[in-house]
């Protein structure tokens, strides 16, 4: 039998063993790979080194995009995402995409529907993530120290536990995730001894990277285990570390002459300015475990595949997870809320002014956490939606239990940037996200298409920049800066599988009463007119652009701007509603809910809050806010709720 045939049957054998372990299997697993040079069949650009002689030297004879001289760990049946060269953060050495990217590329086709539909993703499929370090070389070059290598080891820990999360997502009942190879024993390193031993000042960081693994692939597993009967998705170490260090200490095939020099000694496939080699091959590949300074060879794989048999570890990783049935989707939407005064319902502590009277004076006729005399923008924009008012982060947050409703994570006072006392937009996408990965309050599969994922944004970072008195001549690169925060909060929120996400505009913040009041509440204050125009057009601009960039990619995302800048110019030009007597004065004027030392109050209260559309010197009354979703009416309805 050829070796090329041996190899095939060596992976046949590999991929026998695994449906040995996860029970009987009728149709033939696929495998969806993600990950680096490792498991790279052809991805990388034809100008890499992959694609240059003497790479594929023994298969097929010409260079074919994998990094070694033949077959890789992929060469089997199954759709191949992998870029040499990266890791989990770009990479500063190719122009590679990295793991996450890769992870979202087969989101898009999934969505898509044209390769491969959800339905398609069966109980025998396996995904697999190579990671062979290529973020910590980077590091190491910039570091060659290790200063605070145990912090950076966890940043990518977290970015693996990110992308193995999202593959759980999108049904995988047998999610693969290989641990680090070890690094000191590379030709990369070893060449320092003239590859006669390993280079064990990498040992430490390899140990804690496989160690982390070992913990979030347990975690993962214990989280899904009260959800076994589903057939929720399982995790696995392909552990190439052991296979590895078994064949380097001439356990597993004594055939390499050397193993730790490789085969392409210098820079492989690199001439110099006359066209002259600057690497040596060595006779015979077969000889050689590693073909360059990072890849083994094919014979180099075919030992670590020996090696692995199984690949599955003992004990809880040899559970077995059952069917594969889709979740249907919701009837009722879910609306899950971030931003800051005009939609929380309740987050800040019971200290804040929302909590103290006469806030909540018309609904529930007690202070209730809302900015204002009663219901607020989060209220109105549920109504419509038809869905149940989302619970409050703060309150069901740390829940133990599924919830059938969204959940609402403003904060008051927050913006893009404010982080002080009060989470921002950032702080607050994240805890949705760790939400998502805990899988106790929401998995990923409880986000349907039919939920609602909604940004209020009232410029508190605008206010900021006014009160510091900030030059004028930097507002512009401001808002630029402003908006695309608010771009990635947004891109982020699609990351986490909504598909229908809204953000405001920003309110005349000019005829706020904080503002108007300047004028006796008689008109609204223009100067800020130039910085609201600037942030909506930019904002348009930027949602235009992505739903342009998910329909050509057919993503499945649309997002949407809810106009409350125009609800509020119609409304406070007398084209919405009448009752109110004055557009601009507030019903409670002064210091809102302030008492003095002596306990006496630092505001005023209108007779009825009804015939005011601000209470507060910032935000509407409940009132206020039906008359702006009024105005809205059911263009924003029949958009937010079409399938």
């Amino acid at each position: 039998m050829s070796s090329l045939m041996k190899l095939f049957l060596s992976i046949a054998l590999f991929f026998g063993g695994i449906n040995g372990v996860m029970g009987s299997i009728k149709k033939s697993p696929k495998l969806f790979v993600f990950g680096d040079n490792y498991v790279d069949t052809g991805n990388t650009r034809q100008e890499s080194a992959s694609w240059k002689s003497p790479y594929g030297y023994t298969f097929p004879g010409k260079p074919s995009g994998r990094f070694s001289d033949g077959l890789i760990s992929t060469d089997f049946l199954g759709m191949n995402f992998a870029f040499g060269g990266v890791g989990v953060y770009d990479s500063p050495f190719e122009k590679s995409t990295n793991m996450s990217a890769q992870v979202n590329f087969l989101v898009h086709l999934l969505e898509a529907g044209r390769v491969y539909t959800f339905d398609d993703i069966t109980s025998s499929d396996v995904a697999l993530l190579s990671y062979s370090g290529n973020d910590y070389f980077g590091y190491i070059m910039k570091n060659p120290k290790f200063r605070a290598y145990p912090a950076f080891v966890q940043y990518v820990m977290d970015d693996i536990r990110h992308a193995l999360w999202i593959l759980d997502g999108l049904l995988f009942k047998n999610v693969l995730i290989a641990s680090l190879p070890p690094l000191g024993c590379l030709p990369l390193y070893t060449g320092a001894s003239s590859f006669k031993s390993c280079n064990e000042s990498y040992n430490e960081l390899v140990k804690l990277h496989n160690k982390l693994l070992k913990n979030v692939v347990a975690k993962l597993n214990e989280e899904a285990e009260p959800r076994k009967k589903n057939g929720q998705p399982n995790f696995f170490i392909l552990d190439l570390h052991t296979a590895f260090m078994t064949v380097l200490n001439k356990k597993g095939s004594s055939k390499f002459k050397n193993p730790l020099k490789p085969c392409c000694e210098g820079e492989c496939s690199i001439v110099n300015e006359k066209g002259a080699k600057i690497y040596t091959v060595c006779d015979d590949p077969k000889s050689s475990f590693f073909w360059d300074k990072v890849n083994p060879t094919q014979e180099g794989w075919k030992a670590i595949y020996s090696v692995l048999g199984n690949p599955l570890s003992k004990g809880r990783n040899n559970e077995v997870m059952g069917s594969n049935q889709l979740s249907q989707p919701n009837k009722i939407p879910k609306l899950f809320v971030f931003g800051d005064s005009y939609a929380d319902t309740g987050n800040m502590k019971n200290g804040a002014e929302s909590w103290i009277s006469p806030y909540g004076v018309t609904f529930p006729g007690k202070p209730s956490g809302r900015y204002s005399d009663g219901l607020t923008s989060t209220d109105f924009l549920a109504k419509a939606l038809g869905a149940e008012s989302p619970y409050l982060w703060r309150t069901h947050g740390k829940n133990k239990l599924k919830l059938k409703r969204g959940m609402n994570f403003a904060f008051g006072g927050a913006g893009a940037f404010t982080a002080d006392p009060m989470p921002n937009l950032t702080a607050q996408v994240n805890f949705m996200a760790d939400l998502l990965r805990a899988r106790r309050v929401y998995t990923p599969q409880d986000i349907y298409p039919s939920d609602v994922s909604f940004i209020s944004y009232a410029g508190g970072d605008y206010f900021d920049f006014i009160l510091q008195n900030r030059p004028p001549a930097d507002l512009k690169a401001y808002i630029e800066k402003v908006v695309d925060s608010l771009y990635n909060r947004v891109i982020r929120l699609g990351d986490l599988l909504f598909k229908k996400i809204a953000i405001t505009s920003l309110q005349p913040i000019g005829c706020s009463p904080y503002f108007s009041s300047a004028s006796s509440y008689k008109s609204c204050n223009e100067s800020y007119s130039e910085l609201v125009k600037l942030h909506n057009d930019s904002l348009k601009k930027v949602v235009a652009k992505l739903n342009e960039d998910s329909r050509l990619g057919k993503k499945g995302q649309r997002y949407f701007v809810i106009d409350i800048h125009k609800a509020f110019m119609t409304i406070l030009k007398n084209k919405g509603r009448t009752r109110f007597k004055n557009l601009l004065k507030p019903c409670c004027e002064g210091a809102c809910a302030r008492v003095d030392s002596k306990g006496a109050k630092m505001y005023t209260l209108c007779d009825d809050p009804k015939t005011s559309f601000f209470w507060d010197i910032v935000h509407p009354t409940q009132e206020g806010w039906k008359s702006v979703y009024s105005v809205l009416g059911n263009p924003l309805t029949e958009s937010l709720t079409k399938a």
